[in-house]
């Protein structure tokens, strides 16, 4: 079987790195058992590439944009699609929001027409529950002349199969150097949707404990950060974007992950599960899809988004070395589900399905 896979993430920009280590794992997992090719933009990776097993289709950097009202395609759907006719694909996995969804399948129907021979689109849903943010876009798009019912079916049908984490590789990483105190870290886009300054916040309550805190990666609310952990006081520090950011999580006590509510959730949280398969204890909000991932038995569920409540999750794993050594235990027993070995199993099902 030929399958195109297509994804805007290959190279390392630092702001989509878990994107990027989940589609090189899953194409790798793949070209295990079908013909793959993954079809992204054309970054500097050319020779990243020749490392790869599998195939790997650029376009050149152009792009596609279709848009109607405030809702913007993701770009070169047609490119993707004109690459995955000319290798002979049988199916075009597509990776995008869940709410651009159906305008996708409704463009998707109309290039059809005139391209027969199209492979058939595949896009997976990789959480369960829809966000506010996404209910509210659905139910408008519902109401545009252009989405027809027919693929607003396809969208409210659609299968679910969740993201996953190369756990094999994931687990052999070895730790950075421990530091003295105890580490608390926040690493992922620092952008409002995902809340870096709640832990600053809370770090901002905590100076009186032998507590450091680490921020890694960058955003609109870089400068922000800086200067509040400046004004602050905070012992703490925001670190450059770094591929071996991973060694650095394993080696802290806390990674925390408190996403602002009824955000458009792009795709299951990579770095969430990665910190989890590190066997790092976890601070999570108590939405969707972090909920679906986490529980009261492998994270400390955050259900407020307020400085004070964060500090008293962070404190409670401080001071309770038997409790946070029991959650790790079951995180790492929970996250085998979301192994990329699973994940790529449901993939082929319904790709065997479609095909």
């Amino acid at each position: 079987m030929d399958i195109a896979y297509f994804s805007k993430f290959y190279s390392y920009p630092s702001r989509i790195a878990g994107s990027i280590n989940y589609t090189r794992a899953i194409c790798r997992e793949l070209s295990k058992k079908v013909n793959i090719t993954l079809v992204t933009q054309k970054f500097d990776t050319q020779k990243e590439t020749q490392k790869e097993k599998f195939q790997v289709k650029f376009t050149q950097g152009k792009t596609l944009r279709i848009g109607y009202k405030n809702v913007v395609l993701p770009p070169f759907p047609l490119l993707a699609a004109k690459i995955a006719k000319k290798i002979q694909a049988e199916v075009l996995h597509f990776t995008t929001p869940l709410y651009k969804a159906p305008l996708l399948y409704s463009y998707y129907s109309i290039f059809k027409l005139f391209s027969p021979k199209l492979p058939r689109l595949f896009q997976p849903l990789v959480y369960r529950e829809y966000t506010g943010f996404e209910r509210a876009l659905l139910n408008s798009l519902e109401k545009n002349t252009i989405v027809s019912s027919k693929n607003m079916a396809l969208i409210h049908s659609m299968k679910y199969v969740p993201e996953g984490v190369d756990l094999n590789r994931i687990q052999k990483i070895k730790a950075g150097k421990k530091r003295s105190e105890f580490t608390v870290i926040f690493f992922g886009q620092l952008e409002q949707r995902k809340n870096p300054l709640l832990l600053a916040e809370a770090a901002a309550l905590l100076k009186k404990e032998n507590i450091v805190f680490l921020w890694s990666g960058t955003g609109s609310q870089k400068n922000a950060l800086q200067n509040f952990i400046k004004d602050q006081g905070i012992k703490g520090e925001l670190l450059p974007f770094r591929k071996d950011i991973l060694r650095i999580v394993k080696s802290a006590d806390i990674a925390v992950f408190p996403f602002a509510k009824n955000i458009p959730i792009l795709a299951s949280p990579q770095s969430l599960l990665e910190a989890m398969a590190l066997g790092t204890n976890v601070i999570v909000s108590n939405y969707a899809p972090m909920n679906e991932i986490c529980n009261s038995r492998n994270a400390e569920m955050l259900n407020e988004l307020t400085a004070e409540k964060l500090a008293e999750k962070i404190l409670t794993i401080y001071n309770n070395h038997s409790l946070a050594k029991e959650k790790r235990k079951q995180a790492l027993q929970d996250v085998k589900e979301f192994d990329i070995k699973k994940t790529a199993k449901m993939l082929l099902a319904e790709y065997e399905a479609i095909a």
